[in-house]
């Protein structure tokens, strides 16, 4: 794991240290005072996650952010402001906010999520004889029909003799939510949800799954609150 910080602020960059050596002192940090400092470190370095000033002199953060987003090895941008104004254009760029004043708290929820998502966790899943490691990240719904399961994820499906509430047991209760009884979904993946269905979405793939009127009210409550962390 490797972070760097780039804020023209040296109190900022030094509170972004602290908290990140609290978090884990083993975390490799390099700091960065100019946003162009940074965007000739990454041509030899890659960065697993990069905290992002937004209000720097030319190139802003957010110029730099859409950079990194084009390299092979792409960072997950924290963008650290003052301001919610880049909030809408930084969509699709920016893993999360942190709005200064920054308190520890919320630091720490934010570096656990980013850290989650570049290391994400997995499971075995047995499939027609042979034993899969399945990256959680990358599944993006279980489905379970005529006493099979089916693990779809982003680029495979595998399917064995097991039931839904097996392997949801090896699920984060916190990322994934059922709504309906046959169907376990990824809640990262969720793009859209309705009175009787919701949709999934990835790279160029989508899908509408059933949503029970039993289950409605509990699964927009976690989709709320996964989208709220």
């Amino acid at each position: 794991m490797r972070i760097a910080i780039c804020d023209d602020e040296q109190e900022q960059r030094n509170l972004l240290f602290e908290y990140i050596h609290r978090y884990k002192d083993t975390i490799k940090v390099d700091i960065f005072g100019a946003a162009l400092d940074l965007l000739l470190a990454v041509e030899q370095i890659n960065y697993d996650i990069v905290f992002m000033d937004i209000e720097m002199p030319s190139p802003n953060g957010f110029e730099v952010a859409e950079a990194l987003k084009k390299k092979k090895h792409s960072p997950l941008v924290i963008f650290v402001t003052k301001s919610h104004s880049y909030t809408i254009q930084g969509y699709g760029i920016a893993f999360r906010y942190l709005p200064k004043p920054i308190s520890y708290e919320m630091f720490e929820t934010t570096l656990s999520l980013a850290i989650k998502e570049c290391e994400p966790e997995k499971i075995p899943f047995m499939s027609e004889g042979t034993l899969h490691v399945l990256s959680i990240n990358e599944i993006t719904y279980c489905e379970s029909l005529d006493h099979n399961l089916t693990v779809h994820t982003t680029t495979k499906n595998y399917t064995s003799r097991t039931s839904l509430a097996e392997i949801s047991t090896q699920l984060s209760s916190e990322d994934f939510a059922q709504p309906h009884k046959s169907f376990f979904v990824n809640l990262k993946y969720v793009q859209s949800v309705d009175t009787n269905n919701i949709t999934l979405s990835w790279r160029n793939t989508t899908i509408t799954l059933p949503l029970s009127k039993g289950k409605r009210k509990q699964f927009i409550k976690k989709l709320g609150d996964y989208i709220g962390r």
